[in-house]
């Protein structure tokens, strides 16, 4: 059963890498200026659903007055995405766990922080982690396109993602994406993610 599971997820994430990147998605953003703090929460609840005995504590530090300019169902796989690869590294860890996400936007951009209490990453797992088909945990249940993802769709956005510390004490990703979609409306009345889109993507 838990091998009929884990072939179902990665034939679900290599269909939908297939459909992302056979589509023309990437040059018809629906891009709008909107608060991020919905988005980070809904996203967190459908990773909660991976962790029905909550053994990963998820916190959103994100303000209520953080704004983004991103297409809504696609900042939410951002986060979804890279929430779920973090907890998913911690399976096998014990102990407290936690992934927190903190938030801020200036008249530039808007940063995130997603942080986690982790194992971090092997030898050289910082410069292999954000490629394709490379988990960087060594579990052969994923197949390694969660993260090759977010960095697309980041990419698509002007956007781009670091690992900006990764070591025993856990990994911590910094998000990074620019204002500049010229005249992004303002999104007051958030859409939210259809959850049957809410597919896992594992890295």
């Amino acid at each position: 059963g838990k091998r009929l599971s884990n072939a179902i997820e990665q034939a679900m994430s290599l269909a939908e890498w297939a459909t992302l990147y056979t589509s023309h998605k990437r040059d018809n953003l629906n891009v709008s200026r909107q608060k991020l703090e919905p988005v980070i929460a809904d996203a967190l609840n459908f990773v909660r659903l991976h962790d029905p005995k909550r053994r990963v504590q998820l916190i959103n530090e994100c303000d209520a007055n953080v704004e983004v300019v991103a297409e809504t169902t696609l900042m939410f796989r951002i986060v979804y995405n890279l929430v779920l690869n973090a907890m998913q590294s911690m399976k096998a860890q014990s102990g407290h766990k936690r992934i927190t996400i903190e938030a801020r936007s200036d008249d530039q951009a808007c940063t995130l922080y997603v942080s986690d209490t982790g194992p971090g990453l092997p030898n050289a797992g910082a410069g292999t982690l954000l490629m394709p088909h490379m988990s960087g945990f060594g579990r052969p249940d994923g197949t390694g396109l969660g993260l090759k993802i977010v960095v697309d769709l980041l990419s698509w956005h002007g956007g781009k993602i670091e690992v900006a510390r990764a070591d025993s004490h856990g990994t911590h990703f910094k998000i990074t994406i620019p204002h500049d979609a010229k005249n992004a409306p303002r999104d007051d009345v958030l859409a939210h993610p259809d959850p049957l889109d809410a597919s896992p993507v594992e890295g």
